[in-house]
């Protein structure tokens, strides 16, 4: 019968955790005897061929970290020397990819708890508040004073009940990247059976409501792109860069139907 793959992964020391494991199939990096595995449930069997693709090895204790690697890519983002809060750090993806570009310290925030990948934790860089919400964090558990950079990444609830938290906790002139989720944004009225928002119309509605929360809390939304994760049958998750602002908040030219489209085409969908 044979060893399920994802087992196997770890078993030959190719993946650490069976989680871990799984995100390489689904990005298409396990080769089996040849050819590119596609179910982690797959069967391996004893004397069966198993490597990680060449350049295909994830960088990040998660896929997330890819997320925002984009982000700062794209948009010309550096985290180098600065001291970054991540909101939602869940197994620190976003917390893993800041550190490995330079960032001085990161405060992973997350409503859950043992969570973190077991390798960042300990790290002297990291500050964990785990069982945290981001509306109960005080500048006091960030040593004093507002960080230079946010990053977020959450789930089943609004960023319209972020920004305001954003806001207080970042200092003036500081960035944001944080990852919209239509699917969170459009209500449950409005989402379908299956979860997931296809149509361009309800995506842009999503992404316009967030950016008019963001400006309604002095962010200036600068960027717009879409992750560089997705395809048919999944969601389209959208990364908004802003900076506070303050009162120096000024007209923007993101243009929210281009990125849709952008992301419909990169994803044939």
């Amino acid at each position: 019968m044979g060893v399920r793959l994802d087992v196997e992964l770890v078993n030959r020391g190719l993946a650490d955790t069976r989680a871990r494991a799984q995100q390489l199939v689904a990005k298409g990096a396990v080769v089996l005897n040849g050819r590119v595995a596609e179910k982690p449930s797959a069967r391996v069997e004893e004397g069966d061929e198993l490597r990680i693709a060449d350049g295909l090895a994830l960088r990040y204790v998660s896929r997330g970290g890819e997320k925002l690697e984009r982000a700062l890519a794209h948009f010309g983002l550096s985290v180098e020397g600065r001291r970054v809060l991540d909101i939602g750090s869940s197994t620190g993806g976003f917390t893993h990819c800041a550190l490995q570009h330079g960032a001085a310290h990161v405060y992973a925030v997350d409503v859950g708890t043992e969570q973190l990948h077991e390798s960042l934790r300990g790290d002297g860089r990291i500050s964990l508040h785990e069982n945290t919400h981001i509306r109960d964090l005080t500048l006091a558990q960030l040593d004093g004073c507002p960080v230079d950079c946010v990053v977020c990444d959450v789930s089943f609830i609004s960023l319209v009940h972020i920004f305001t938290y954003v806001r207080t906790l970042l200092a003036p002139g500081g960035w944001a990247v944080l990852l919209i989720k239509p699917q969170f944004e459009v209500g449950r009225g409005q989402l379908p059976k299956d979860g997931v928002v296809k149509g361009p119309k309800a995506q842009a509605s999503a992404i316009e409501a967030c950016l008019d929360a963001a400006r309604g809390c002095g962010l200036q939304p600068l960027g717009l792109t879409h992750s560089p994760l997705g395809g048919r049958g999944k969601n389209t998750e959208y990364l908004l860069h802003l900076v506070h602002a303050g009162a120096q908040l000024r007209a923007d030219t993101i243009d929210v139907p281009a990125a849709v489209q952008e992301a419909r085409r990169a994803f044939n969908s």
